[in-house]
């Protein structure tokens, strides 16, 4: 990687922004952070989420962008198997079953190792949202629609 210092500091301002975003309100703004050869631009992004890859491959292209960082809560579950019964549609599953997280995605062009920072969103008797301790990838393998590294 050669825009190693870029790629930490887009990390650690999606988690600033994450545990921000998660006190304030009651559903997570997707945000991307976009790193281009003159500065890091941030989006907010409003598209449907089946739409998102879609939108962001296409602000990447435009911008010019060499790395980006992306800030989206999902449903996530350590029961693969069960999961499976429900074609991966974790939502889907029982509540006891799934938890509520925010994950974060680095990813640098034409690099296919991409950063990966998962948090669950824990809520306080009283109702506020805040994040549990962020979780990091080891092997540098994230998949999935989210995760880009070809533009």
């Amino acid at each position: 990687m050669g825009n190693e210092l870029v790629l930490q500091q887009l990390q650690q301002a999606a988690k600033f922004g994450a545990e921000l975003n998660i006190s304030l309100t009651d559903q997570l703004l997707p945000t991307l952070l976009v790193a281009t050869p003159k500065e890091i631009e941030i989006y907010g992004l409003t598209a449907e989420k089946e739409y998102l890859p879609m939108v962001i491959l296409e602000t990447l292209e435009k911008r010019q962008a060499y790395a980006y960082a992306l800030v989206i809560e999902a449903w996530s579950t350590p029961f693969l198997e069960r999961a499976a019964q429900y074609n991966y549609r974790v939502r889907d599953m029982a509540p006891d079953d799934r938890d509520e997280v925010v994950q974060i995605i680095v990813a640098e062009r034409d690099d296919e190792a991409a950063r990966f920072s998962i948090a669950k969103i824990k809520i306080s008797p009283t109702g506020t949202r805040h994040l549990a301790e962020w979780v990091e990838n080891e092997d540098g393998k994230a998949c999935g629609a989210f995760v880009i590294t070809g533009w």
